[in-house]
């Protein structure tokens, strides 16, 4: 995963005249706005429970229980197993990670990533 000020190097800014500074910066926030939306798309998982008709099948903690394990999986995938680096992904403390990774009994995905 790119840092913002990579991308930003990638594009530099700094010597060009104002109109190639502006095409670069459209292109610049077009690239980051799909980078964005990917992102969205990767962590959220389908949940069957906004697509049903019977609200009064949901378990509200069960969904919740779901939505972080799809989270933390795919943070975990997408770091190979790296919690460090997933908790930064997650925009959580890698305490609290390791904590729902035990409470989850996730901890074989960061194993089988590493392998």
């Amino acid at each position: 995963m790119r840092t913002l000020n990579q991308t930003a190097r990638e594009h530099d800014v700094h010597h060009d005249n104002p109109a190639d500074t502006i095409l670069k910066l459209h292109r610049l926030i077009s690239q980051l706005i799909s980078e964005v939306e990917s992102l969205d798309h990767a962590f959220l998982p389908n949940s069957e429970a906004f697509l049903s008709d019977h609200i009064g099948d949901i378990c509200f903690y069960d969904e919740v229980k779901r939505f972080e394990i799809a989270l933390i999986s795919a943070a975990l995938r997408k770091s190979g197993g790296n919690q460090l680096y997933a908790a930064q992904l997650l925009n959580l403390n890698p305490t609290t990670l390791n904590a729902k990774i035990k409470q989850y009994e996730l901890r074989h995905i960061g194993v089988l990533m590493r392998s």
